[in-house]
């Protein structure tokens, strides 16, 4: 790849998504492709930055599934679960794209050697970076034909949210223990108070049109 264009900013993760959001109020939609570490720090430095936020997308997760860090957790949430639950808190919209569809987003080995025939730059930097990851599911997943689609999902979300199913109930992650990392989604009603009571209401994506999604990031391939 070629060197960097830009520099180095020398200000903090969580300081620079403050600046972006308070230069751009309602306008910012945030993504996160990682453990949530950054963006919660943004939230306990500047609480009131929620006012100004669109909407806050993570992947990450498994609200009714199992994970795969743990039998409990998902990888990015397992990395910082404080993080994760003050992010699920958040008083402005927020919508979680875990494991619940991820993993459903699969594709194919035949599908990803055609991308090694695109002549873009970008299809071939993925082609040739893609066979540590194709080796991982041949060695975890050895039924699976291909790979999972987890972190692009989100901007196929972004992209065509029609392609997604969603449910909405306030979500709490567990931060220790054996379930640590684990999302809990309180999805029945409870009359006592309780750890959900004064949460906010996450989004979370449960089902999806797994072919479409695909076909949706293959060409954008293909006009790269």
């Amino acid at each position: 790849l070629p060197a960097p264009a830009g520099k180095a900013l020398n200000i903090s993760a969580a300081e620079f998504i403050i600046q972006q959001v308070l230069s751009n109020p309602g306008e910012i939609t945030l993504v996160a492709l990682g453990p949530l570490t950054n963006v919660a720090l943004a939230l306990l430095v500047y609480p009131e930055i929620t006012r100004h936020l669109h909407e806050i997308i993570f992947m990450g997760g498994a609200a009714f599934v199992a994970g795969n860090a743990s039998p409990a957790a998902e990888a990015n949430i397992f990395n910082d679960p404080e993080a994760a639950d003050i992010v699920c808190g958040a008083s402005c919209p927020v919508t979680m794209v875990g494991l619940d569809v991820t993993e459903n987003v699969i594709m194919t080995n035949a599908q990803l050697d055609w991308i090694g025939t695109l002549p873009s730059a970008t299809a071939q930097h993925l082609y040739h970076i893609l066979p540590f990851y194709r080796q991982f599911h041949a060695d975890r997943y050895p039924t699976l034909d291909g790979i999972h689609i987890h972190d692009s999902t989100v901007i196929t979300y972004l992209l065509a949210p029609h392609l997604f199913q969603t449910v909405t109930y306030p979500v709490r992650v567990e931060t220790g223990g054996i379930g640590r990392g684990k999302t809990y989604a309180a999805s029945k009603k409870y009359d006592r108070q309780n750890a959900w009571t004064d949460d906010y209401n996450v989004q979370i994506c449960v089902g999806v049109d797994a072919a479409a999604a695909v076909q949706l990031e293959l060409d954008h391939l293909k006009t790269e």
